[in-house]
């Protein structure tokens, strides 16, 4: 149960960054008046996170002996929500955000 709790907290955080970024960035262009495109790497950012994030919940969680009682399963859930938030954050900035600053300093030296 614990298991199936942490899955579902990392992919419902992954999920939710990654529309919360797409959704920010649409309402800032539409107040603007701009077009939206989709930035296929958040896509490619949030699958990468979802797979380091089920293949360390798979060696982590087992590992770590709480009881299944509901408090501890609650506890498992928004753990997982807080990893797989932190997860995905960490890659938009990594892939998206740093190459995009890297980019503009190469090119003005």
């Amino acid at each position: 149960m614990k298991m199936i709790l942490a899955f579902i907290g990392v992919s419902v955080a992954i999920f939710t960054r990654t529309f919360l970024a797409y959704r920010y960035k649409l309402i800032r262009a539409l107040i603007r008046g701009e077009a939206v495109r989709w930035n296929h790497k958040y896509l490619l950012s949030s699958v990468f996170a979802l797979a380091y994030g089920f293949l360390s919940t798979m060696v982590v969680v087992p590992a770590v002996a709480l009881p299944d009682d509901p408090l501890h399963l609650i506890f498992v859930f928004i753990t997982s929500l807080f990893y797989g938030w932190g997860i995905n954050d960490a890659y938009n900035k990594i892939f998206i955000d740093w190459t995009k600053y890297w980019k503009m300093v190469r090119i003005r030296l």
